[in-house]
């Protein structure tokens, strides 16, 4: 790119790490009967590593082995010859469509090759769409556990616009924990939380809802709640804390007023960044339009833009 070097920031998740393997070949995990493939290292990773080293007296030997395999996979990559443009996008391209790699450095420093990675999509920005509406529920582990690898989620997002544009909107928010209470370490079902921590198999979690929206009401299986919030960006970020016992499930209801800013209405839909994507269901009933939409998606792992019209812009 003749950019020269760059000082900035990198985010690769399991997914970008299997990438990653895939490029330079099988990887053998030291001590184990592992080896790590593009199809095996996610799993790794997010689940087995722990089974491997189920005890807490062996976190250090756990780590070292990472480091180990990081080793390896960074000494191969030094002396890899680069593939083709094309290969490299057609391997890594979904990966930063879906938000599984970023890349980003400070504008401020250099301008140039933020617009650069801001063009290739890599930045990773998190921005309100001029006029479009936005749906963007995240999740916050308090347990200090894996316990989100069984936290299974189901959204619904109905959209009602009147004719003068003004618009009601109803998340619904169905959290699911299917962990068991026994049989796994403490690593994914226990807690870091000390004398403070809840039984086994429980996930004290966090929902974090985006919303450019007025909230008028939110209601945690039916009870009303007053949530914590904060500003950024020009979003609203209302956050509910919420405790998920062994196979329970917990529904989150909340009620927004706002405005739709363009004709056909569209909705941006960013994942939720969980082991398990969402299962979602938008319907919109426009007044202006006299139509009624429904757009299921049955796994949001990557952005959506979902609206009135087929080709929805957002």
């Amino acid at each position: 790119s003749g950019l020269g070097s760059l000082d900035g920031l990198v985010m690769a998740d399991p997914s970008a790490l299997a990438a990653i393997v895939g490029l330079v070949g099988p990887v053998p995990v030291p001590g184990l009967d592992v080896v790590l493939t593009a199809d095996t290292t996610a799993d790794f990773l997010v689940r087995r590593q722990y089974l491997e080293f189920p005890d807490n007296s062996e976190a250090q030997d756990r780590k070292d082995v990472l480091v180990e395999v990081a080793a390896q996979v960074g000494s191969r990559l030094s002396s890899l010859s680069v593939p083709s443009l094309q290969d490299l996008s057609s391997r890594f391209g979904p990966l930063v469509a879906q938000g599984h790699l970023v890349v980003s450095v400070p504008s401020n420093q250099r301008p140039s090759a933020a617009a650069l990675l801001d063009d290739l999509g890599l930045d990773g920005g998190f921005e309100l769409p001029d006029s479009a509406d936005l749906l963007a529920v995240g999740q916050r582990n308090r347990v200090g556990n894996k316990i989100d690898l069984f936290l299974e989620r189901s959204l619904r997002y109905d959209v009602a616009i009147a004719t003068d544009g003004s618009l009601t909107a109803d998340l619904t928010v169905d959290l699911t924990n299917k962990a068991p209470a026994t049989g796994l370490p403490d690593y994914v079902i226990g807690s870091a939380l000390g004398a403070a921590a809840p039984p086994r198999g429980t996930n004290l979690t966090t929902t974090l809802i985006y919303s450019p929206h007025q909230l008028r009401t939110l209601t945690v299986d039916g009870v009303a709640v007053v949530p914590a919030s904060l500003s950024d960006g020009g979003l609203v970020i209302y956050q509910v804390e919420v405790e998920l016992g062994p196979g329970s499930q917990h529904q989150i209801r909340a009620t927004f007023d706002g405005v739709a800013l363009a004709d056909d209405y569209a909705v941006r839909v960013l994942p939720g960044m969980l082991v398990q994507p969402d299962r979602l269901l938008v319907t919109v009933a426009d007044a202006r339009r006299g139509t009624t939409v429904e757009r299921p998606v049955a796994a949001v792992d990557r952005p959506h833009c979902l609206g009135t019209a087929r080709r929805a812009r957002c």
